[in-house]
């Protein structure tokens, strides 16, 4: 399924998730007030980047922070079912 994001009948974008065409529309600034779910969603979608962010870290033992950051990473998988979610991001 598709999601369009139109605007005075013109098509703005074209996505292949609400998450990506709720994302895209904070970041432009076209999405003024979200709803509940919509920030769940927001937050969601920041949180799958940032763990992309650091999936290179995995593989590398070596690396001096590499404990910090397998923390970090098990932060952000489980903050959705914390009491912090949607409003307290994980921090590294």
């Amino acid at each position: 399924m598709a999601w369009i994001k139109e605007l005075d009948g013109e098509i703005q974008g074209i996505y292949t998730s609400k998450e990506n065409a709720i994302a895209d529309a904070i970041a432009q600034g076209t999405e003024k007030e979200l709803t509940s779910s919509e920030l769940g969603i927001k937050q969601k979608a920041w949180r799958n980047q940032k763990l992309k962010d650091t999936d290179w870290i995995v593989p590398v033992t070596d690396h001096p922070e590499r404990a910090s950051h397998l923390i970090y990473r098990t932060k952000l998988r489980d903050w959705p079912s914390t009491d912090d979610f949607p409003e307290t991001r994980p921090t590294l």
